[in-house]
């Protein structure tokens, strides 16, 4: 069997690159780790953005308003974009600020809007990563917001439970008035590394499923599989959006 090429993309959307950036990159290893277990048929690769070391610009609405996805010409489109077009499934962390993501995951996610309405985030395996100074810091909270927020994009989120809720302060680091900005107290989160490995693996595992099911499906795939779902922007007919008479009726059972 020819091995199909699969990329799983990280991201660490915390404003420094300690305790989300560690973790984020533990997933990425347990991706790689999946691979050779399968590299029979499967050759996996990873890549990371430290999004704490960059500005990007925000959503560029344009004058032709919302409907429209606008090329900029900033390191999101010339660095990030082309990546995100070649990966198979991605891995998004972020500290929690107040219970939720930080502004750099929401303009990451926002940018990204671009990229789902180019077909390059479809059913794509997806997961995330949120540290909190406390044991209960939302933690989970900020989880299933990022989660929704990759649902809208069109991906598949694919972790166990909500994704991986780890800790950067007591009892594994210092509070945040103590810290010494070098303590990754993620390292001796025991249960947050396990659920990271978790996390690498699942999204290796239905990122390489989902390639050679790509392969065996061959132009059928790009002929009669859904690109882009927002029907605005795909070029489908959505003849089928509504069903016709002999459909309607045999689904009408009473």
């Amino acid at each position: 069997m020819k091995k199909v090429e699969v990329k799983i993309l990280g991201f660490n959307c915390a404003s420094r690159a300690r305790n989300t950036a560690w973790l984020v990159l533990y997933s990425l290893k347990a991706a790689e780790k999946f691979g050779r277990r399968v590299s029979e048929i499967a050759d996996i690769k990873t890549g990371f953005f430290d999004m704490s070391k960059r500005d990007i610009d925000p959503w560029p609405y344009g004058d032709k308003g919302f409907e429209v996805a606008p090329e900029t010409d900033d390191y999101f489109a010339k660095k990030i974009m082309p990546q995100v077009r070649e990966s198979d499934g991605f891995i998004f962390g972020s500290a929690v600020f107040n219970h939720s993501f930080t502004s750099r995951y929401i303009r990451l996610i926002e940018r990204l809007t671009e990229a789902a309405w180019k077909g390059y985030l479809t059913s794509k395996p997806a997961g995330c990563i949120s540290v909190a100074t406390m044991g209960k810091g939302g933690q989970d909270v900020t989880l299933s917001d990022m989660n929704s927020s990759l649902k809208g994009l069109g991906l598949i989120v694919v972790s166990w439970g909500n994704g991986v809720p780890s800790v950067s302060g007591p009892p594994f680091g210092p509070f945040a008035m103590d810290d010494d900005h070098k303590v990754i107290a993620a390292k001796k989160d025991e249960q947050a590394r396990r659920l990271a490995v978790l996390l690498g693996r699942r999204i290796a595992e239905f990122a390489v499923i989902q390639k050679l099911a790509k392969r065996k499906l061959g132009n059928v795939f790009t002929k009669e599989f859904v690109q882009i779902y927002p029907r605005v922007h795909s070029d489908e007919s959505w003849s089928w959006w509504e069903l016709n008479k002999k459909d309607y009726k045999s689904s009408d059972r009473g």
